[in-house]
């Protein structure tokens, strides 16, 4: 209880007996003195009571939780100064300056090393007050409130954070990329179908395979940067697997990591969500390739997929440190990591976990120290058949020789849509402004439109919904082209229309077969 004098002055008068630590402070009941000892001993947070001696900040009084903190003897019944739990004058400081001010100080974050936990820092939120001491003047009371898996979380918030608007700009530089370099694949294959120098045509193909090769990285980091609603349908693991493997694919040559793939023929369909499944691969390979990295600059990653009766086995197995055996049962625990502050979140692996179980398969490890380690993951097959149905009827009945019009802001992309589709014998009008489209009395001519999704103004959406409006039979066939495959609404809208669409960027290949598809 506080006296009335140290009510009136703020200031709280400390009245214990025999506490470890402490000497003698004044008499009380012995029964108030038990409690109060009982309540101290169980708190979670450190305690220290301190007074001002010659030799410098002395420690009159501490709960167990400090002792355990900052290494003191439980058993120890001697004053012992600050200085002997904390290394370096900071906290005796601030200490020392609210004695002198006579100011309290709430909250105030400190970090520093503990006698458990070697040299990694621990954060604490300080409270420092000023109390009576009843035999020996004016004191400190200080309390530790201990934030270290706050702070951790934050941090990885903070990065979770920092990686969407990652995404988010990669998201939109792969959309900007994605229309130059549509025209550049279209003109260098338009230019390898005349008649040209040997020499010319090698470079020509060189252009087409680099820039080939250009979309495969778009195309992949669109894939894990974009945001998405979870939605499980049939999807392909070997098909997965591969898209993580191509993303990986320089990492993995720089690294001097050889990669080995054993796939069994004919792996069936599993119904699962291509963006998480992606995600939870991803992890295991980079965890894979840092462990063989750290081992000795190199390794082997090798890749298993096959069936085992009603299920998928993927196996992801490396050659790198392992894990010890005292971490296997806390591997997939969440914010658990062997790695340096700074070098990883602890949420990897506990992600994988959970995506792999949301699909009603099992995530294993197998290791040894020094040995490397194998993620064994179950995914299974259901009901989902070998290959996914095609429905053909919206492809048919277009004649050889069309009436086509092209509507694209992007004019390379459309000289290059035209110049191609001339060449095979179709007719061709091209407009870049969906303006000048929406005004045409007589849609109703071609027989195939080929609308960009996106566009300033009237983008395809609104020339769709246009066209749906005025021909409610005989309406022109439509093939959308986009290269906004990140954004949510635009693959909601396509496959609303049901209409195909083609991928920015794509090759005359893939133009041309779906063309075909359409005749």
């Amino acid at each position: 209880m506080e006296s009335a004098d140290a009510m009136k002055t703020g200031k709280s008068e400390v009245s214990l007996n025999g506490f470890r630590g402490g000497a003698q402070l004044s008499e009380s009941d012995n029964a108030s003195n038990m409690l109060s000892q009982s309540i101290l001993e169980h708190m979670k947070n450190a305690l220290v009571i301190l007074r001002d001696d010659p030799d410098g900040l002395k420690i009159v009084l501490n709960n167990r939780r400090f002792s355990e903190l900052f290494g003191l003897s439980s058993q120890s019944h001697e004053l012992v100064l600050l200085s002997d739990a904390f290394s370096g004058g900071q906290l005796e400081d601030v200490i020392r300056s609210s004695m002198d001010s006579g100011e309290s100080m709430p909250e105030l974050e400190f970090s520093c090393t503990t006698a458990d936990s070697s040299d990694e820092k621990r954060h604490f939120l300080v409270s420092i007050s000023r109390i009576e001491l009843s035999d020996s003047g004016k004191g400190i009371l200080a309390t530790f409130d201990e934030i270290t898996e706050w702070k951790k979380r934050q941090s990885q918030v903070m990065e979770a954070s920092r990686l969407v608007s990652i995404g988010e700009m990669a998201a939109g530089i792969a959309h900007e990329i994605n229309n130059p370099l549509a025209a550049v694949m279209g003109f260098a294959q338009l230019a390898m179908r005349r008649e040209v120098d040997e020499t010319v045509q090698k470079d020509l193909d060189k252009i087409l395979t680099q820039a080939k090769r250009a979309s495969k990285i778009i195309a992949n980091l669109q894939s894990f940067a974009r945001r998405y609603k979870p939605k499980k349908e049939p999807v392909h693991v070997v098909d997965i697997l591969e898209k993580v493997l191509e993303f990986r694919s320089y990492e993995m040559q720089v690294g001097n990591i050889e990669l080995v793939k054993i796939i069994e023929p004919r792996i069936p369909l599993i119904m699962g969500d291509e963006h998480q499944l992606d995600q939870a691969f991803l992890n295991m390979v980079i965890n894979a390739e840092q462990s063989m990295t750290e081992a000795r600059g190199a390794g082997t990653l090798t890749i298993d997929v096959r069936r085992l009766d009603d299920i998928v086995r993927v196996s992801i197995s490396d050659d790198g440190l392992g894990i010890p055996e005292e971490n296997i049962s806390r591997i997939f625990d969440p914010f658990f990591t062997t790695r340096e502050v700074g070098q990883g979140t602890g949420l990897g692996l506990s992600i994988c976990y959970g995506i792999i179980h949301e699909h009603g398969g099992a995530i294993t490890v197998e290791s040894k120290p020094d040995e490397g380690a194998a993620f064994i993951v179950d995914l299974p097959i259901g009901d989902v058949g070998l290959d996914m149905p095609i429905d053909e009827a919206f492809f048919a009945g277009l004649p050889d020789k069309m009436k086509i019009l092209i509507v694209d802001d992007e004019p390379a992309v459309a000289e290059f849509l035209s110049r191609a589709l001339t060449d095979f014998g179709h007719s061709v009008d091209v407009h870049e402004r969906g303006e000048d489209v929406i005004r045409k009395p007589d849609l109703d001519k071609y027989d195939l439109m080929i609308l960009d999704v996106r566009m300033p103004g009237v983008d395809g959406e609104a020339l769709f919904e246009h066209v749906q409006e005025l021909y409610s039979n005989a309406r022109p066939r439509i093939l959308f082209i986009t290269g906004d495959t990140t954004n949510p609404s635009t693959k909601a809208f396509v496959d609303r229309t049901g209409s195909p669409a083609l991928t920015k960027p794509f090759t005359l290949e893939h133009l041309m077969s779906a063309i075909r598809r359409l005749g």
